[in-house]
């Protein structure tokens, strides 16, 4: 067993341990892939906040060198539309592709409607859900297929390099249960990075007017 895999292991095992009792219980989230039927409050969002941070130390002990920030890709994205979208760069914080693992996949788009940018959930095993979203306090909240999701950035605890990672932490309300769930490694948008996590209909897509394009 290589060390990637050895680490990804523990992880895992220190995650579940750790995560059995919580309230919010996002593996479970995961597994379920369930529909949030209301935003969290604010109370029940600062509830979270000890699991977040339980859960992104780990993740943090074993992401070392590979912690990363947003690519020259999503500046040029950012750059070219907030000439036509003044919004847009209150949604700079939030593009690009982020990730829990090997298991979900969440990608946040520009939109050709303004005001608004795509948000993309893939699931091993599951369709990719789609929701819009819109920033409101410094929060991306989104609804549609995911249900209402509210969407936090957030700087992690130190790594062991003097590293600082940086994260998302999407809540949800499903089955009388609240959930944070804690996503990292943003990178570049795409339409064929879903690391063979579900697969994205392009021609829905489109429609909806979700776009990687440089130019509005």
């Amino acid at each position: 067993m290589n060390f990637m895999m050895f680490a990804k292991n523990v992880l895992l095992g220190s995650l579940s341990f750790a995560t059995v009792w919580m309230v919010g219980n996002w593996s479970g989230a995961i597994a379920q892939v369930p529909y949030s039927s209301r935003y969290l409050s604010n109370q029940e969002i600062n509830s979270l906040e000890p699991e977040f941070e339980r859960a992104t130390k780990f993740m943090n002990a074993f992401s070392g060198e590979a912690l990363r920030t947003y690519s020259t890709q999503i500046n040029r994205i950012v750059n070219a539309w907030q000439k036509v979208d003044p919004s847009m760069p209150n949604f700079a914080p939030f593009l690009g592709t982020w990730t829990y693992m090997d298991d979900v996949s969440l990608h946040i788009y520009p939109s050709q409607r303004k005001g608004r940018v795509c948000v993309v959930e893939a699931v091993l095993g599951y369709p990719p859900a789609y929701n819009f979203g819109t920033v409101q306090g410094g929060r991306l909240v989104s609804d549609g297929e995911l249900g209402k999701v509210v969407i936090t950035r957030k700087k992690s605890n130190r790594t062991k390099n003097s590293q600082e990672g940086v994260f998302l932490a999407k809540y949800s309300f499903s089955n009388g249960k609240r959930s944070v769930l804690p996503l990292h490694f943003p990178r570049h948008l795409g339409l064929n990075d879903f690391r063979g996590i579900g697969k994205l209909d392009k021609g829905r897509f489109t429609q909806m007017g979700c776009t990687t394009s440089l130019s509005p």
